[in-house]
């Protein structure tokens, strides 16, 4: 299967109804969904992008299920966007274990990316893209700093909006 073939897999209808009034928008089911409906990627995973502007991190954050951080808000360039992606869906962020193959990894972080146009924003909550790093002799580790935005131990991900867009891909971890 193609790359592309892969972005355009299954369209899934959904209606939501809102508090200022109904809006339908369309799921589309991303590599992603399909990597964690094989096998979980993570204890929770949230994957979607919508037709639907929103002016700033908090809103779409609120929208798609997350605690504003309000200032602790972390904006990134796209490149920086795609290696906070990479690190979180190549290992997990309890224990460093691989969670996705890095050909996987890779394409999940460009096809999400890929949906927002060159003047998009991108929002983290911590700097992930850092990874944890062990002392050789030490028993310790250093690692990337965040401010939770879920209930779960671990959490990170990408919000990114755009004149039109607005999506998330987030992962959460227990330990």
């Amino acid at each position: 299967m193609t790359r592309s073939e892969r972005g355009a897999s299954v369209a899934v209808a959904i209606v939501a109804s809102r508090a200022l009034g109904h809006c339908a928008f369309v799921r589309q089911s991303m590599l992603i969904d399909n990597l964690n409906a094989k096998r979980a990627v993570a204890a929770a995973l949230h994957s979607e992008v919508r037709e639907r502007q929103f002016l700033n991190a908090d809103d779409a954050a609120r929208e798609f299920g997350l605690r504003p951080l309000g200032e602790r808000w972390r904006s990134v360039d796209r490149q920086t966007a795609s290696l906070v992606l990479f690190s979180l869906l190549i290992e997990d962020m309890a224990y460093s274990s691989p969670r996705l193959e890095k050909e996987q990894a890779i394409a999940a972080a460009d096809e999400f990316l890929g949906k927002f146009n060159a003047g998009a924003m991108f929002f983290t909550n911590g700097n992930w893209e850092k990874r944890w790093q062990r002392a050789e002799a030490a028993r310790s580790a250093t690692g990337p700093s965040w401010d939770p935005a879920t209930s779960a131990t671990f959490d990170g991900g990408i919000i990114a909006l755009d004149q039109s867009r607005s999506g998330i891909l987030w992962l959460e971890d227990e330990d």
